[in-house]
């Protein structure tokens, strides 16, 4: 709500039309083995070929590949993006009900904060902290998806002209797959075998 109301204050806002961006997404690992490591991270990022800052936008994300891995999802914004910050929750196996993100400044009057700036065409909007179940095994597919309700994933500002841009395409999309190596889960195994023995 409160990124949509700098919006309005920025003054003209258009649909993308010649230009082109949206959101990418970047895990910190593309396997895990889950014996070994049951944290990883999963960064956020905006990107477009036009402007030059990042204003503000919003995303949910969505797991089509296997259930039961993921016990929780804690996402932290870039220090940029906090004034219009909302974080709607985990609702459990990697999906995520919605991330908003944006700044508050007056075109013509105070800057975008300079961290928002885009690098190359690209800014990190924020990174999830994804932890799985240990032993788990699996195929996570995420995609990012338009918050119920939402003008656009991402909202490009250019102080060229002072316009925001907003855009809906483009969505971002990774996979991570999440294994047992066989000898970890054997020694797993064996430890188990063991322990019930001990138990009689």
């Amino acid at each position: 709500m409160k990124n949509m109301i700098c919006m309005t204050l920025a003054g003209l806002a258009t649909a993308a039309s010649a230009q082109s961006g949206g959101l990418s997404l970047v895990p910190g690992l593309t396997t895990l083995d889950s014996t070994v490591t049951t944290v990883f991270t999963l960064g956020v990022y905006a990107n477009a070929d036009f402007g030059t800052h990042v204003f503000g936008g919003g995303f949910n994300l969505v797991n089509t590949g296997d259930a039961g891995m993921i016990t929780s999802m804690d996402f932290t914004h870039a220090s940029w993006g906090e004034f219009g910050a909302n974080d709607f929750g985990h609702t459990g196996n990697g999906n995520h009900d919605g991330i908003r993100f944006g700044q508050f400044f007056i075109p013509g009057l105070t800057p975008p904060l300079p961290d928002s700036a885009l690098q190359d065409g690209e800014l990190l909007i924020g990174t999830f902290e994804v932890t799985i179940a240990a032993g788990a095994s699996g195929i996570i597919d995420w995609t990012t998806a338009l918050n119920p309700g939402s003008t656009s994933l991402v909202e490009i500002f250019d102080d060229g002209d002072d316009s925001t841009t907003l855009l809906q395409g483009s969505h971002g999309s990774a996979r991570v797959v999440i294994f047992p190596t066989p000898s970890s889960a054997a020694i797993l195994g064996l430890g188990g075998v063991i322990a019930g023995r001990r138990r009689r």
